[in-house]
């Protein structure tokens, strides 16, 4: 039994338990901090020591509780609040960039077109064009009302047969 004692240990080390999940009110106070330092240097340090925790303990369990990684957490809201910015639309895109913590318009280019699928550019384009539609749809309350009597059948085209 003595030979299997060192096998039993050594297979049981590598079997690892799952990060338990930071507690709400350690992640309140991190998103808190995330929230408030939009703009400003956010590292995972200020992070940690913000929820009480190493970093790397931190950084497992904030994970195992929202599914991100501390830095895509801060580069996801950083990124919701270039929207907010952008669908004002009096700023440029260099402008919101630095409003939102990016050190260069190209990184935040990058990360917004990772997150989101579009260019910056192109987001803020579809936004106001789909603002603008919205606008100018006319009110349901205006729109005339169905009648009782039921449509007539749709028949084929003529030329369709």
């Amino acid at each position: 039994m003595s030979a299997e004692a060192p096998f039993l240990r050594s297979s049981q080390a590598a079997v690892r338990s799952p990060p338990s999940q930071l507690s709400s009110w350690r992640l309140k106070k991190v998103q808190a901090l995330v929230e408030a330092n939009i703009v400003g240097e956010l590292r995972l340090g200020n992070l940690a020591a913000a929820s009480g925790l190493s970093r790397m303990h931190f950084a497992a369990q904030f994970r195992a509780a929202t599914g991100l990684r501390p830095h895509d957490y801060v580069l996801t809201r950083r990124i919701e609040q270039a929207k907010r910015l952008m669908a004002q639309g009096d700023k440029n895109l260099a402008q919101v960039a630095f409003d939102c913590g990016f050190q260069t318009q190209a990184h935040f280019c990058t990360v917004f077109k990772r997150l989101t699928g579009l260019t910056p550019a192109r987001w803020r384009r579809q936004h106001i064009a789909a603002r603008q539609l919205v606008e100018r749809a006319p009110a349901r309350a205006s729109l005339p009302h169905c009648t009782a009597q039921s449509p007539a059948p749709l028949r084929p085209a003529a030329h369709l047969v």
